[in-house]
């Protein structure tokens, strides 16, 4: 079975959306062309919509039950995999399995169309804060009385 990483987490919940679905396509590209693949991503996005975070963190211990029935790992190269945290620790995970680089070559990322309600950004922002994939934005993230806002605001977003 393959092991399909890809990036996914960004505050820009349009930007998983379209990684979602770009990695979804590419395995079911791989699936018609006879090949057994696993794609976390593709797997764990439906998850997310339904509040489950969608960081390394929460999914790591899923990831590592498959270190035993992988016989290959592939990076498939969607704008933003090289700084992947999530990519870089499955890389660790799967060191020693045969390896491949996918890249990718569909079109350019289109943002616009995706629903990126604020409610849904806030939520995934609040999601890459705690998994600290937010650099410079972080400081003006914490200005915010942050555990309050995410806690009644996300509550809300989801019903």
């Amino acid at each position: 079975m393959i092991y399909l990483a890809s990036p996914y987490t960004h505050f820009d919940y349009r930007v998983q959306q379209w990684r979602y679905r770009a990695v979804l396509r590419k395995s079911a590209e791989m699936i018609a062309d006879g090949e057994m693949v696993f794609s976390p991503i593709v797997y764990g996005h439906p998850f997310v919509e339904l509040g489950i975070a969608g960081d390394w963190e929460t999914w790591s211990k899923f990831d590592a039950r498959f270190k035993n029935i992988v016989t290959e790992f592939a990076i498939y190269m969607l704008p933003g995999w090289h700084e992947s945290k999530g990519i870089a620790q499955e890389e660790i995970l799967f060191r020693g399995v045969p390896f491949r680089w996918i890249e990718y070559e569909g079109p350019e990322m289109d943002l616009d169309a995706f629903d990126g309600t604020p409610e849904t950004a806030f939520c995934n922002l609040a999601q890459a804060r705690r998994a600290g994939d937010l650099g410079d934005v972080v400081r003006f993230t914490d200005e915010l009385n942050w555990q309050g806002y995410e806690v009644e605001f996300c509550e809300r977003a989801r019903r």
